[in-house]
């Protein structure tokens, strides 16, 4: 923090407020200051507005620095330290602010501020629990000061009307600070506000003559002619194309004004029914100024709340659209379609308010804290994707549901990703393993197979071998090859090979379907020709 060689209200005071957040505007802010609206706010810090002070305020501001001064000596000898009034700077994630504080330790780990003595005040200190008007202003000093704590007094300037309570800055609380100050600037960037206007006044209304009927049996003395051109005249006259505050205003106060003509009007019918029964001509103009007076009454009436409503619904169409574009562009900066619809309760923010000014100003504060619970969403989400992305890194395909799981909690979403990588792994270690141990026994299988085979076609070959000496040591007339010419014969009706052939089928017995076919292909390629298909 830097310390500012200023005075509190001091004209090099007022310019430093000019060109930074101060801490005593962070309720307004967010909307929730008894003094400010956000839109007023946005007016002081844009175009420098500062409202006029009245001679009221003045001397509650006055009284304010009375007290603060006093209960400054009830803090010290509360803390056990002095306190040192200040206005210090700080520039927090880009955002310059400024706090001036009531008191601050030398060692900058407190910071002191007084409030004035009052019951609701006094309620929130003995609860520990203050609302967010004042906790806002808390935290932004916190933020400039880098202070431990807050020491919050509520005091009347004498030792028995002063209370302290000892605040901790809360770290979502804080994180609603910086939120809201940073859309704030770019709120302030784009504001424009439409032209101020002074709070309309209804224009002064032509009064009609007063009517006057005296009746004797009969009407003996009326100025009914002149007051129905004049009254019928001024019906039609009257404007009901409403567009602007003045133009409500106007109707608002010209539709009591006609219901004031109706019941005069009626009082004159009275008053003339009582001196004479014989004026139905009388009456029916009456009747007819009366009924034309209501007619407009009721159609302005009307015509009000018609428009009051559509301007209602016009501004909350606006800033639903405006939510709606904030939202994408979030998407366009995540570079995805994932961010949740946020709910803002614009019909609700304007309920209860009555002019155009106090309907924006509501619509806008609401809109804002949209955009900023927007905005912390999609930091979020751009947290949870970056370490997705990290994490799984070589195993996406594990993660076609990365869109909906960036939208846990970030510890949750770290548990779950390597939860799922780690099962996994385990899974592709058994499979593995279950594949070494498939290939093993089909190796041993076929080893098994193999040699089987070569035993086998051993001992056939020993017996054609034995086969043939035999064959070779029998007499036979015929000329030529003994062997060959004998061998067929001997073969044939051999029993040792019919031994062989039933020692061969045992051992192929023995063997599986899938041995067989190995030891079948294995004899086929040692012995093409000796084995076919």
């Amino acid at each position: 923090m830097r310390i500012l060689d200023v005075e509190q209200g001091s004209p090099e005071w007022h310019a430093a407020r000019r060109q930074h957040f101060c801490a005593s505007q962070a309720s307004a802010m967010l909307g929730v200051s008894k003094y400010m609206t956000r839109t007023e706010l946005m007016d002081l810090v844009k175009f420098g507005v500062v409202p006029e002070t009245t001679q009221g305020q003045q001397y509650v501001m006055d009284r304010g620095h009375k007290i603060e001064a006093l209960a400054r000596t009830l803090a010290e000898k509360h803390l056990g330290e002095d306190l040192y009034p200040v206005v210090g700077t700080a520039t927090v994630e880009g955002l310059p602010m400024l706090a001036s504080f009531d008191g601050l330790t030398m060692d900058e780990r407190i910071m002191w501020e007084c409030k004035s003595l009052n019951k609701d005040l006094v309620v929130q200190v003995m609860a520990e629990n203050l609302e967010s008007h004042y906790w806002a202003q808390l935290e932004h000093g916190m933020l400039v000061s880098q202070a431990q704590v807050a020491l919050f007094t509520v005091s009347d300037g004498s030792g028995g009307n002063t209370i302290h309570m000892r605040y901790q800055s809360q770290p979502e609380r804080r994180a609603k600070i910086i939120a809201g100050w940073k859309q704030f600037s770019v709120d302030l960037e784009s504001y424009n506000p439409e032209p101020s206007s002074p709070a309309p006044v209804a224009a002064p209304i032509q009064q009609l003559p007063a009517l006057v009927v005296q009746l004797v049996g009969k009407v003996t003395s009326s100025n009914m002619a002149v007051y129905r051109e004049t009254a019928l005249a001024f019906i039609e006259n009257i404007n009901t194309d409403l567009q602007s505050d003045q133009d409500f205003a106007d109707a608002e106060k010209m539709a009591k004004f006609c219901e004031s003509t109706e019941k005069e009007l009626d009082v004159v019918k009275k008053a003339a029914l009582e001196q004479t029964a014989d004026i139905a001509a009388l009456f029916r103009v009456v009747d007819e100024l009366r009924d034309g007076m209501r007619a407009k009454r009721l159609e302005l009436e009307r015509l009000v709340k018609i428009r009051k409503d559509a301007i209602r619904a016009e501004i909350v169409m606006t800033a639903e659209a405006a939510l709606r574009a904030h939202i994408y562009a979030l998407n366009a900066r995540l570079d995805a379609r994932i961010m949740p619809a946020v709910p803002a309760d614009f019909a609700g923010a304007i309920k209860g308010k009555r002019t155009i000014a106090s309907l924006r100003d509501a619509i806008n504060t609401t809109l804002a804290d949209a955009k900023i619970r927007a905005n912390e969403i999609a930091d979020h989400l751009e947290i949870n994707r970056k370490m997705l992305a990290e994490m799984t890194a070589g195993h996406e395909a594990l993660f076609r549901d990365a869109d909906t799981l960036v939208h846990q909690q970030t510890d949750a979403l770290r548990a779950i990703v390597s939860n799922r990588i780690r099962e996994w792994q385990e899974a592709e270690q058994n499979r593995i393993a279950a594949d070494r141990a498939r290939i093993q026994a089909e190796e041993a299988a076929k080893a098994k197979a193999e040699a089987a085979a070569v035993a086998l076609m051993a001992a056939a070959t020993a017996q054609a071998s034995q086969l043939q000496a035999e064959a070779a040591s029998v007499p036979h007339p015929v000329v030529g090859n003994p062997v060959a010419e004998v061998m067929p014969v001997v073969a044939a009706n051999s029993p040792k090979k019919s031994a062989v052939r039933l020692a061969l089928d045992a051992a192929l017995s023995q063997l599986s379907d899938e041995e067989v076919d190995r030891v079948y292909r294995f004899v086929q390629s040692r012995y093409p020709n000796a084995v076919t298909a």
